[in-house]
């Protein structure tokens, strides 16, 4: 296996078909370390929402290989969540794929008229997520209950621009 360095260029563009084996690798082998795979339960059911033109599958590609993967899927009027937050396990030194994947996910959202962007986590795994959700530009929200699974719901808001990245 080989490392990858944290600056070697990546794209981020809208998933297609073609995508699917390596996203599903990634499903599979990219959760960020200390993260749980909360969505498996109900994966056949996301993926099946998925079709308004409110939602994307976003990919990360570097030399023809998926990367980094992240749904947004609208979830109610105004709200999109995300989904399958993942990155190659090579790609994970750094969060640059997944904060890449975010800004494309948020940028995708205000263009459709999103509001917030919501990601959960299960409450037992709270301690490892804020960090990297809160490096992602999440704050934290409130606790819930979505069928039968106790989660913590963070959001980005999305009312005002970001600013422009260095």
């Amino acid at each position: 296996m080989h490392s990858e360095p944290s600056n070697h260029p990546f794209t981020v563009r809208p998933s297609t078909p073609a995508d699917q084996p390596q996203v599903d690798r990634l499903i599979r082998e990219g959760l960020l370390p200390g993260h749980v795979a909360y969505e498996a339960a109900r994966a056949d059911r996301i993926r099946q929402s998925i079709g308004s033109d409110r939602e994307r599958f976003l990919v990360a590609e570097a030399d023809g290989r998926i990367i980094g993967a992240l749904a947004v899927i609208e979830a109610k009027a105004d709200v999109g969540h995300l989904h399958w937050l993942r990155v190659d396990p090579q790609w994970q030194t750094d969060l640059e794929v997944a904060k890449a994947l975010i800004r494309a996910a948020a940028e995708h959202a205000r263009d459709v008229g999103l509001l917030k962007l919501a990601m959960h986590a299960p409450a037992d795994v709270e301690e490892t997520v804020t960090a990297h959700y809160q490096q992602l530009g999440f704050v934290f929200s409130r606790t819930r209950e979505i069928e039968d699974l106790h989660v913590l719901e963070y959001y980005l808001n999305l009312y005002e621009k970001p600013n422009p990245q260095p």
